[in-house]
């Protein structure tokens, strides 16, 4: 990942497109899509603060990576242990609660809609980052989204990371308006990742100032779209596909 202009105009453009297509799949058919029900909790304060607690937790096992591959291995089975309980709290507290897990934006309602809108835009996404980067092979893009040694890890962190956020979000649209719960949700996703962008990818002060601000704006539009739509389906496509792109064109 680089701070170039190139890049994020990839990333704005190929967010906005696919976004795009799966609300005019929405707008224009919208009996193969779920009706839109708000975020409602009886007692939406405490619920968030229960979710803020559930998130502190799932953080504080993130940093156990290294103690959880000690204890498990460094195999794909293993990694797949740990990475499921990283997330374990959220789906703990689901069932303690007998929560659905539509409270994340996640529902079988109409999924086959859902995920052949997804899996479309997703594909339009991919083809715009890499032509906006340079690359013009998109069938060794497909092939590397397909292919990669460790798709199946990819797939399950991806749409694991995406309930987290959903899981929060959803209790904080069910407590505030959506447009101040998607910018506090946005500026929290993106502090969190400071060290990545510093310390792993080794950017100066100034690129890593300029990547914080320009994805804590697209991560602000995904969830204002998240709130629309309802599905974090159709998002789960988008980010691995445009996920994907980022790291074949880096390549």
């Amino acid at each position: 990942m680089k701070a170039t202009f190139n890049y994020e105009m990839a990333v704005y453009f190929s967010w906005l497109a696919g976004m795009g297509l799966v609300y005019l799949w929405k707008k224009f058919l919208p009996a193969q899509w779920p009706v839109f029900n708000k975020p409602v909790f009886q007692k939406p304060l405490r619920e968030f603060i229960y979710a803020l607690l559930v998130s502190l937790a799932l953080v504080s096992l993130s940093t156990a990576r290294e103690f959880l591959r000690s204890l498990l291995g460094a195999g794909g089975l293993s990694w797949t242990l740990r990475i499921l309980i990283i997330y374990s709290p959220i789906f703990i507290y689901l069932a303690v609660t007998k929560q659905k897990l539509s409270t994340c934006f996640i529902s079988l309602d109409k999924i086959q809609y859902k995920m052949i809108a997804g899996l479309f835009a997703a594909l339009v996404s991919g083809y715009i980052f890499i032509i906006i980067i340079g690359n013009t092979d998109y069938p060794a893009f497909l092939r590397y989204t397909w292919n990669e040694a460790n798709v199946g890890a990819q797939v399950l962190q991806t749409f694991l990371e995406g309930v987290a956020v959903g899981f929060l979000v959803y209790r904080l649209f069910a407590l505030l308006n959506p447009h101040l719960a998607s910018l506090i949700v946005a500026v929290i996703f993106m502090l969190g990742h400071i060290q990545s962008y510093t310390v792993e990818l080794g950017h100066s002060g100034i690129e890593a100032t300029i990547l914080i601000i320009a994805h804590t704006g697209i991560t602000y539009v995904i969830l204002l779209f998240l709130n629309k739509t309802q599905d974090l389906i159709s998002i789960f496509f988008l980010h691995w596909f445009i996920n994907a792109a980022s790291g074949f064109t880096s390549v």
